[in-house]
C-alpha cells in the first residue's frame, strides 16, 4: 500500500514521521516502526529518535565539536520515496548551533548511498525554532535515509554544540 503526503505550507512538520507517530500511538523509534541511529550522539537524552517526536521538542545533540555527525532512518520493512523534506531547527540563538552543510541520502542496502539533496554554507537554519522544506531530487523508494553534516556549523568556533529538532 502507497501513502502519499501533501506539503501543506502551514503544516511543514505533517508527513511520514508524523504518520508513523499516530499509528503507532507514539514515537516511530520507540514503538519499532523505525529505527535511528547515529555515529555521534551527546548523551542518551539527545538521541536521534527525538528528530521524530511531532508533539514534544527534545532536540538530537551529536558530541561537541562533531562536523561529521549523522543520522540514519531504517525504515525496516517499509520504503519510502522522499520528495520534500522539512528540518526545525533547536531553539538556541542565531550563530549557535545551527545546521550549515548536508546531505541527504537514500539506500536499498545501507551501503551505496545515493545523494538527494545537498547544502553548503546555508543560512536557511540559522535561527531559533526556524522550519525550512526542501526539495530533493533522483527520487525512488528506499529503505534507508540518511542526514549526514558535512563541514562545520554555526557557532562551531564558540564551542556550540550542533543540533535540531525535526526532520
Amino acid at each position: 500500500e502507497i501513502k502519499s503526503f501533501e506539503f501543506n505550507i502551514n503544516d511543514e512538520l505533517n508527513g511520514v514521521f508524523r504518520y508513523l507517530s499516530i499509528e503507532s500511538n507514539g514515537n516511530p523509534h520507540d514503538k519499532g516502526k523505525v529505527e535511528g541511529t547515529s555515529n555521534s550522539i551527546c548523551s542518551p537524552s539527545c538521541h536521534p529518535k527525538n528528530l521524530l517526536n511531532t508533539t514534544k521538542e527534545d532536540d538530537y545533540l551529536p558530541k561537541s565539536s562533531e562536523l561529521n555527525a549523522w543520522v540514519l532512518f531504517d525504515f525496516k520493512n517499509m520504503e519510502i520515496e522522499i520528495s520534500k523534506y522539512s528540518i526545525k531547527a533547536s531553539d538556541f540563538g542565531k550563530d549557535y548551533g545551527h545546521l550549515k552543510n548536508w546531505v541527504i541520502e537514500i539506500s536499498n542496502n545501507n551501503k551505496n548511498w545515493k545523494i538527494i539533496d545537498e547544502h553548503s554554507n546555508s543560512s536557511e537554519l540559522n535561527g531559533s525554532n526556524y522550519i525550512k522544506t526542501f526539495n530533493t531530487t533522483n527520487q525512488r523508494f528506499s529503505r534507508y535515509c540518511r542526514f549526514r553534516h558535512t563541514g562545520d556549523y554555526y557557532g562551531i568556533n564558540n564551542r556550540c554544540v550542533m543540533g535540531f529538532q525535526s526532520i
